[in-house]
């Protein structure tokens, strides 16, 4: 998982897992990504529980997104409309 993880340059996680699958540490070990995402590596976590630490986003380079964010952005999506 890691490997294809250090390949990529955006991971979405939607698991049932009861445990982190991407934590901050192992994160840090992961290769630097392309210029696609302006170097940073984006996690797209709509698990529950979450897949992806709270921590990983510490990590230079990279960006979280849970469904919290989500959420967020439908909320404002919905009062733009209104």
């Amino acid at each position: 998982m890691l490997a294809c993880a250090g390949e990529s340059d955006v991971v979405s996680t939607s698991t049932a897992s009861e445990t982190l699958l991407f934590t901050k540490e192992n994160v840090e070990t992961l290769p630097p990504v392309g210029s696609i995402n302006g170097g940073s590596l984006l996690f797209v976590d709509i698990s529950v529980p979450r897949n992806v630490g709270s921590c990983v986003s510490d990590v230079e380079n990279t960006r979280v997104y849970n469904v919290d964010d989500l959420k967020e952005v439908v909320a404002a999506n919905k009062e733009d409309r209104n």
